[in-house]
């Protein structure tokens, strides 16, 4: 968002809490400023300072406490644009989540944020206030009320990256796949330990502690790498992405991976699971990875992506929506709206 937002003006990017910020901000150059209980001073300092000009409140996600930002800002500047961007279905994730096991329906009781229900709850309440919306894909802002209008698709987004030719390891039948991020096996990440197990001629590479687990004696053919190796080198080290979906909670179906965002900028082959929200951004840039498939025919799709020219394919679609340019002008149309003034 804050790449999409610099570059129609000056971006200060807001977290709450005390925690440990996300590693993956690492791989951006935007500061980030941090904020508690003191929230409103601090919101009140970066919006005075701007007074005279053109303010927007772009809040991500909408969970608690960000209604009371959302209310907040209405209230006490009510010529600032108030935006909610949803990039996830996280009602349904919770759901899911919850639903997965004793121990998780207690961590998501009602007095969590993380509640499905009080997700929905304080996203309707930005959503009373709000000027306008973001969604990821057309496909997610479907899961929502129609009255989250009007909107604009604004994706994930990545700078394009500067990509020398990738020498195919076909040659050598050492054929390297995978992906780079958090794994998370009940959404089918488990199936590339299950493909790199049936066939020891393709090594897979992930970061380390990914969330798979860790290598057996037997898995000769398991690559970790460094999780601080920037994203540009982390895929030199792949012939073919591969990202299945195999969850079918309408959380899971409707997000936009950030993997697959990564896979087209680095402009290698992709191998994924075409859910509305995959096949909505990536279009014919994806080789298609179905669940009734075994795994010798998965194998061979893998291997006939290595040697197809899915690569340009996936960049050329990278360029088209998945850049802050690009995204930008949606976001700016949007504000351009007289519904939005």
């Amino acid at each position: 968002m804050a790449l999409v937002a610099k570059e129609l003006g000056e971006t200060t990017l807001i977290s709450f809490g005390r925690g440990k910020i996300w590693p993956g901000v690492s791989q951006f150059d935007t500061p980030v400023l941090r904020v508690s209980r003191n929230w409103r001073k601090d919101l009140d300092r970066v919006l005075l300072g701007h007074r005279g000009h053109s303010s927007v409140v772009w809040l991500s996600k909408g969970l608690d406490p960000l209604s009371k930002v959302a209310s907040y800002v209405r209230r006490r500047y009510p010529d600032t644009t108030v935006i909610l961007d949803l990039d996830d279905d996280d009602a349904a994730l919770a759901i899911a989540f919850r639903k997965s096991s004793m121990t998780n329906h207690l961590k998501l009781s009602w007095f969590r944020r993380g509640n499905p229900w009080r997700i929905r709850k304080s996203q309707d309440a930005i959503a009373s206030v709000a000027d306008s919306f973001t969604f990821s894909t057309h496909a997610l802002a479907t899961r929502y009320p129609n009255s989250y209008v009007p909107y604009a698709r604004v994706p994930h987004v990545r700078v394009p990256a500067s990509v020398k030719a990738r020498q195919s390891r076909l040659k050598d039948g050492n054929l390297h796949f995978g992906c780079f991020g958090t794994l998370r096996p009940h959404k089918g990440s488990q199936l590339l330990l299950d493909i790199m197990r049936a066939d020891r001629d393709l090594t897979l590479v992930t970061f380390r502690n990914c969330g798979l687990g860790v290598p057996l004696s037997t898995d000769c053919n398991w690559l970790e790498i460094d999780p601080a190796t920037p994203l540009d080198r982390a895929y030199a080290n792949i012939d073919v992405a591969v990202i299945p979906i195999t969850d079918s909670n309408a959380g899971a179906q409707y997000q936009l991976p950030a993997k697959i965002v990564d896979a087209m900028r680095a402009r290698v082959p992709i191998v994924a699971t075409p859910t509305p929200a995959i096949e909505e951004i990536a279009g014919d840039a994806i080789s298609p990875l179905r669940h009734d498939q075994t795994y010798g025919e998965i194998i061979g799709l893998i291997r006939k992506a290595a040697m197809s020219n899915l690569s340009h394919s996936s960049g050329n679609r990278f360029m088209e929506v998945l850049t802050p340019q690009a995204a930008a002008v949606e976001l700016e149309n949007l504000l351009g709206r007289k519904d939005c003034s």
